[in-house]
């Protein structure tokens, strides 16, 4: 699809860089003086430091700032909106320069995310609104039955009753993202007939749930099953994008209901290249759990260039996720100056004569250990039937012990691969990698 052509991945580049011209000129003034007052009241380096705090909205890694949404509502909901409002700023200035280039692919994908993306994150806050200042409607602790998550549960003046009610009732973004997406799907059965007709298909069965009035929790969990699947069959084919939408609950106060969130990635030249050289891995992995015994289900991880990304993405970086299948992104191996940050600080822990990794090096293992660790997790996937049955219901403590699965498989995995191949260097720099980039977790997890 990029034959001949820039990649997209240094077209956006171009993109961001003019985003960081208009910013400087017209936010970056008031978020100094913003910097400033909340740093003072709240005695926050990270919010006195404007550099950094520019540094943590140009990069949509707001986490460290998180504790404000409790403590401090409204200050993190500038600094949410302002991540979201220079995201749509970079979506636009692609769309120009998408046409410009006259790639219909990429010109489809920016019009996605123009079209989807401010609804997404509109959505997001009405939810984030409503669970604040509105929580006492809702039944307090929402059903876990399967598709329950994707319909409202509210109080009644009966005992033990509820009264259930559709997302786009309660969300009035909800049902207008269904219009979009019906608009979208018609239009890609008119360009990309041919190349485009299972993704016509996904995105008309992803209007008809945005716009659905149906509240039985086995009917909707049917349907959102099915539009999983498609999107999982046609992420593996050669289409080259990927929408994924509202998988999971995130910050919805305990009521276990879907928030709107949406990713929107593209495979590039790059994204293809490094699917095909992390193959021996995915090979060692499907023999491990052959040899165990495990009765899972595996597929190679798919790699893509994030373009856009809705509700708590504008705050939390995603590098990738996984359920029965899994999604890794690239887009951190194209900024430079934190991978030169972060590799300084890899080094500084090992003394002169064992720190041996380069820039390239370290590119090569930040990505390769995010696809380890997605593709771990799809082995006894905490979405198979099977094993959700036999660990119960998921909760912080069963998530920890997931991501620890994660890593300690990845790391098998790598270790297996490599040892079959006689490259004990190549082991001696992951493991250099893996301390490195894990020696905090230790507090992290006590923390948990």
């Amino acid at each position: 699809m990029e034959k001949n052509h820039t990649p997209t991945e240094i077209l956006f580049g171009l993109a961001q860089e003019k985003v960081e011209q208009i910013w400087q000129e017209l936010v970056t003034p008031t978020l100094e003086e913003l910097s400033l007052l909340w740093g003072t009241i709240y005695q926050d380096s990270n919010l006195l430091d404007q550099k950094l705090l520019h540094t943590l909205i140009a990069q949509r890694h707001l986490l460290e700032l998180q504790y404000l949404e409790q403590e401090s509502p409204e200050v993190w909901l500038v600094l949410v909106k302002l991540s979201m409002l220079r995201q749509d700023l970079e979506i636009t200035i692609m769309q120009d320069i998408a046409q410009r280039s006259k790639r219909p692919i990429l010109v489809l994908a920016t019009d996605l995310a123009t079209q989807l993306g401010p609804l997404f994150n509109q959505a997001y806050l009405q939810q984030t609104e409503l669970y604040r200042n509105h929580a006492h409607i809702f039944k307090e602790r929402g059903s876990h039955k399967k598709g329950a998550e994707h319909v409202y549960e509210l109080q009644t003046n009966k005992p033990h009753r509820t009264k259930k009610v559709p997302f786009k009732t309660m969300i009035p973004a909800w049902g207008e993202i269904g219009i979009q997406l019906e608009q979208l799907s018609n239009r890609v059965k008119n360009e990309f007939a041919s190349d485009g007709a299972q993704f016509a298909l996904y995105l008309k069965l992803l209007s008809k749930l945005f716009s659905s009035d149906e509240t039985n929790n086995r009917a909707l969990h049917k349907l959102w099953q099915k539009a999983e699947k498609m999107q999982n069959k046609i992420n593996g084919s050669h289409w080259p994008l990927n929408l994924i939408v509202t998988r999971h609950p995130y910050v919805d106060g305990g009521l276990n209901k879907c928030e709107a969130n949406l990713t929107l990635d593209i495979k590039t030249r790059e994204t293809k290249h490094r699917a095909t050289s992390y193959q021996s891995y995915f090979y060692t992995a499907r023999k491990l759990v052959k040899k165990h015994h495990l009765r899972s289900k595996i597929t190679p991880p798919q790699i893509g260039f994030l373009l856009y990304g809705s509700s708590h993405n504008v705050f939390w970086p995603n590098q990738g996720e996984a359920g029965n299948t899994a999604q890794v992104y690239s887009n951190h191996l194209h900024d430079e100056a934190a991978l030169k940050s972060d590799l300084a600080e890899t080094l500084a822990l090992f003394t002169a004569d064992r720190a041996n990794l380069s820039l390239e090096e370290f590119k090569e293992l930040s990505l390769l250990s995010i696809y380890l660790h997605e593709l771990s997790h799809t082995i006894l996937s905490i979405e198979n039937k099977k094993v959700a049955k036999r660990i119960g219901e998921y909760d912080a403590c069963m998530e920890t012990l997931e991501e620890l699965k994660a890593e300690t498989t990845s790391a098998r995995i790598f270790y297996l691969t490599n040892e079959h191949h006689h490259q004990p260097a190549q082991l001696k720099k992951f493991l250099q990698f893996f301390i490195a980039t894990h020696h905090p977790y230790p507090t992290q997890l006590s923390d948990e």
